[in-house]
């Protein structure tokens, strides 16, 4: 486990490889004097999950460094390089060997009182309140979308497609990130969270 503080701000972040696979396939990045916060979580169906997981947790703040000047833009930022990360993640894959590798992520940038996020695929973020849990994203899964247009009726339909992603980073051009921003106050918490 890992954690840190910097101002009124804290964090903590660890990962456990599951129930269901042998390695861990999860990856985080924390900086507190960057205010950038991530999550990514191989994609097992695919080769080399864990790979596509450290490949975000690397590339991804590279890209954000530098680029995230003000409050205006970060939502422009965030969306322009979650796009530049799925097309970079693809082309690191297929230069190394590895073939088609992919990851869902979700990314928090922290400015003052405001969090925006972006995220592609399964990964959460939640704005905790007191007792209340605000979920902030909202699944990229063949499930999500059937839900969403009102195709899954029973709670077994509810199952199917649960873990097939609709949208992730390695996907491909043109598929780009839900982004929102929410302002929080004094005692609230950001949790990010691979399924």
């Amino acid at each position: 486990m890992r954690s840190g503080r910097y101002g009124g701000l804290e964090f903590a972040a660890a990962t456990h490889k599951g129930a269901r696979r042998g390695r861990n396939q999860d990856a985080y990045y924390a900086s507190m004097a960057e205010g950038v916060f991530l999550v990514a979580d191989g994609m097992g169906g695919l080769n080399e999950g864990r790979l596509a997981a450290e490949i975000v947790v690397e590339v991804l703040p590279r890209l954000l460094r530098g680029r995230l000047v003000g409050d205006r833009n970060v939502a422009n930022v965030l969306d322009a390089q979650m796009r530049r990360l799925n097309q970079e993640l693809q082309e690191r894959a297929e230069s190394g060997g590895v073939g088609r590798v992919g990851a869902a992520v979700v990314v928090a940038v922290v400015r003052e009182r405001v969090v925006y996020v972006a995220h592609m695929g399964d990964c959460r973020a939640y704005l905790v309140c007191g007792e209340r849990f605000e979920r902030l994203t909202e699944d990229h899964t063949v499930a999500a979308a059937l839900e969403k247009a009102g195709r899954l009726r029973g709670e077994w339909q509810r199952e199917f497609g649960k873990h097939q992603l609709s949208r992730f980073v390695g996907m491909g051009e043109g598929v780009g990130p839900g982004v929102v921003s929410v302002r929080f106050g004094a005692g609230d918490w950001l949790l990010l969270c691979s399924d």
